[in-house]
């Protein structure tokens, strides 16, 4: 089983592949660690993000994305580009989960919920919210 965590930050998705070994949670190394809107008006860039989606899905053997809940109102609300991201890996065939940073801050205070030194900074929250879905948590 593998499950991509997703945390999407401007017009950026971040990715990570995670997998479980005896009861371990795994990075799965993968070239593409990002994803990117280059332009939310053009139908053409949608159309093209969502294909990347979907290979990406295809090519890793993706089960599930994961993706870090993002506030939708008040003034800590994301933007209305993160949600179209979002639509875009709902629409991709692969099945979504969500998951509340409040959930993923509880996750990684267990051992489940330490990040690999393997991994960059900005793919943090995407390793935990993966890492949070195939442990059953």
């Amino acid at each position: 089983m593998v499950i991509c965590g997703v945390d999407i930050k401007s017009k950026t998705a971040n990715l990570v592949l995670v997998s479980r070994d005896d009861d371990v949670n795994v990075h799965v190394k993968s070239t593409t660690k990002k994803l990117e809107l280059n332009d939310d008006r053009d139908t053409g860039a949608l159309v093209t993000l969502k294909a990347a989606i979907e290979a990406f899905a295809l090519k890793h053997n993706v089960e599930e994305f994961v993706i870090k809940s993002r506030q939708s109102s008040g003034q800590m609300a994301a933007s209305g580009v993160t949600f179209k991201i979002e639509t875009l890996f709902q629409l991709s065939g692969t099945s979504v989960e969500f998951v509340s940073p409040q959930t993923l801050l509880k996750f990684s205070k267990t051992n489940e919920g330490g990040v690999p030194s393997s991994l960059a900074k900005y793919q943090e929250e995407a390793f935990r919210a993966a890492a949070w879905r195939i442990s059953g948590k």
